[in-house]
């Protein structure tokens, strides 16, 4: 439908434009913030987990050349620390696997949040349409009709 414009139509304050955009500024700028927080996150986890993957190394190769070495020189390990080894590689790979997992739940909801929600670049070309065309100055059909309807009324009330 044709919308029409003109002194008769209703007036919608052309200030609650601004208001509006200015709203989903700070609201970008706020979950651009947050993403940023969770990439500086995820570095850090990616980092630990670097780290943890190079102690479990360390740690088995302890742990074979101490097997290899013989169990009676030297330079073996006893038994218990054999098994504390063991254990610590085992706890160790624990916790590379969730952190493993905590990554990628990271890497996913850092994806929704890039799929979800607008670019500030595509709120800026919003809001320049939107200004330019100021579509709460028009005014529907409808509105005109019933604007001349009024009108209509009011000449036939005065001529009686």
């Amino acid at each position: 439908m044709p919308r029409e414009h003109g002194p008769a139509a209703r007036r919608i304050p052309a200030s609650k434009a601004p208001d509006i955009f200015g709203k989903i500024n700070s609201d970008i700028r706020a979950l651009n913030s947050s993403i940023l927080i969770l990439s500086q996150k995820l570095k850090y986890i990616v980092r630990n987990e670097k780290i943890l993957g190079r102690n479990i190394l360390v740690l088995n190769k302890k742990l074979r050349d101490s097997e290899m070495g013989g169990g009676g020189h030297g330079s073996g390990l006893s038994s218990e620390e054999l098994a504390s080894l063991r254990g610590e590689i085992a706890n160790l790979s624990n916790i590379v696997s969730k952190q493993s997992e905590a990554i990628s739940e990271l890497q996913i909801g850092v994806q929704q949040i890039k799929d979800t929600f607008a670019k500030a670049e595509d709120v800026q070309e919003m809001k320049y349409v939107v200004d330019t065309i100021k579509p709460l100055e028009f005014v529907t059909r409808k509105d005109v009709m019933q604007l001349v309807g009024e009108e209509h009324e009011k000449k036939s009330k005065a001529k009686k």
